[in-house]
């Protein structure tokens, strides 16, 4: 049976494969929101999810391989009482149990993290999925409160920010925004005023704006600001 940590280790791995699927075809031209230059970006983005998902599978390998190893050395009887305490443990338990590591913030079955080192959309999400994350998805107006009260709580009332988030604008659909760590499209949304804006193309990631209320805006990839990653 797997524990908390297990599903998440599970959870993170799924969310890198579809990422990954999703530069594939990005790359390929499906979605037609790549420029050369774009290509040749994300084809080095590519080789750095594949290094990440290596890492990855061979950190899960060695841990499946110790919980094994330990499982045969297991006498009989206690091999027994433990399968019985993990099948009541099951039954009875009806909340999920999410620790969050320090510095992170917990909420639901999420932890998050708000990073102040400031970085491309492209480079927050690199840092989020070392971390074993990616860059927050937002579903629901009480996750999007508490995303904005850990925005406006983490710096003093004068300054100006844009903290990406994991929002991103396939092709030139206004329209077609999604989430990366899913690749769904967004079901919750809480733009800012004007925004997204129609006629800048080049704006095709989301932060959270200060000067719009802490709302949401498209920014371009490019630019260099705070983020946010869950996992």
């Amino acid at each position: 049976m797997f524990t908390t940590k297990d599903n998440q280790r599970i959870r993170n791995c799924w969310k890198m494969k579809a990422l990954f699927v999703m530069l594939i075809f990005c790359l390929s031209g499906v979605f037609g929101i790549c420029t050369i230059d774009e290509s040749k970006c994300i084809l080095e983005q590519i080789k750095t999810k594949i290094w990440l998902m290596e890492q990855l599978i061979s950190k899960e390998s060695e841990t499946c391989h110790a919980k094994q190893t330990v499982t045969t050395t297991i006498p009989e009887r206690t091999k027994t009482t433990e399968m019985y305490n993990t099948t009541t443990l099951a039954t009875t338990t009806t909340e999920k149990q999410v620790i969050c590591d320090e510095g992170w913030q917990k909420f639901n079955e999420h932890c998050y993290y708000l990073s102040l080192e400031r970085a491309t959309w492209n480079d927050a999400l690199d840092k989020c999925m070392e971390f074993g994350g990616s860059l927050t998805s937002i579903t629901s107006a009480e996750e999007n409160h508490f995303i904005k009260t850990l925005a406006r709580t983490a710096f003093p009332p004068s300054h100006v920010f844009n903290i990406f988030i994991g929002g991103m604008l396939v092709g030139n659909d206004k329209p077609n925004w999604r989430w990366v760590s899913t690749f769904n499209k967004l079901t919750f949304t809480d733009w800012g005023p004007g925004e997204p804006h129609q006629s800048r193309l080049d704006e095709k990631c989301m932060g959270v704006a200060s000067q719009l209320g802490n709302r949401w805006n498209d920014l371009n990839c490019a630019y260099k600001g705070e983020f946010i990653c869950k996992k």
